[in-house]
């Protein structure tokens, strides 16, 4: 798994996929002690079904987009998250981190 591998800011997650949905990718995320506390950013081109949102949320997610993506929007929160993991890492691991 990528979180036993690398120190993550964010996770964009589609919410609906072919095979496993998002809500199980995070359920199965969030069985790992390292992905317990990692923000997921939900994604979805289907209609905005609010079951879908209130499963998002239930699932630990803190956003929900819906398709088409603006860019600048979607790179400010990354930004966002990316600074929170910043301050909270050793001085020597900061500037590793990349977008």
């Amino acid at each position: 798994q990528v979180i036993e591998r690398e120190e993550l800011a964010v996770v964009l997650l589609d919410m609906r996929m072919p095979g496993m949905d998002g809500p199980e990718v995070v359920s199965r995320m969030k069985s790992d002690p390292r992905g317990r506390s990692l923000p997921v950013i939900f994604m979805t081109a289907a209609s905005n079904d609010v079951e879908d949102v209130r499963r998002a949320y239930a699932h630990g997610c803190v956003d929900y987009m819906q398709k088409p993506l603006d860019v600048d929007i979607v790179r400010g929160k990354v930004a966002t998250f990316v600074e929170l993991l910043r301050q909270r890492l050793p001085e020597q691991q900061r500037g590793t981190l990349r977008i």
